[in-house]
């Protein structure tokens, strides 16, 4: 009996390491990283930390911009009263400028809701004081 129960171990291990191995390979397909999507910029002394609010973005489904800011390790409050967030569509060099809110509860981190309605690039643009 001993026997029968080593000889099926190695077996349910490989079982139980091909159905973690899956596991972790559907994860990765359906949950992206999101850090590789998002830029980083230091400006004046200012660290930004920039992408879309859902990664992948996808056309016709609402998305936004993801912008985190902090200044020597500590987040910037307030700066939505100066912020203007701009985006353009690369190919189609169609412009439209959105307004810009703090995300609550998470201090230092800012979005403006956009659908992105056309395949392709877009490039951002943030301005403020």
């Amino acid at each position: 009996m001993s026997w029968m129960i080593h000889a099926s171990r190695p077996a349910a291990v490989r079982r139980l390491l091909a159905a973690s191995a899956l596991a972790f390979l559907a994860l990765a397909l359906v949950f992206p990283a999101r850090a590789f999507a998002h830029e980083r910029r230091s400006v004046a002394g200012y660290d930004f930390v920039v992408g879309w609010f859902v990664e992948p973005a996808i056309e016709g489904e609402k998305n936004g911009l993801d912008l985190r800011i902090t200044k020597g390790g500590q987040n910037v409050e307030g700066a939505e009263k100066t912020l203007k967030f701009e985006v353009t569509h690369i190919q189609s060099k169609a412009t439209k400028s959105y307004p810009v809110r703090a995300v609550f509860g998470s201090p230092g981190r800012y979005t403006a809701d956009l659908l992105p309605t056309i395949p392709g690039q877009y490039r951002f643009r943030i301005s403020g004081t």
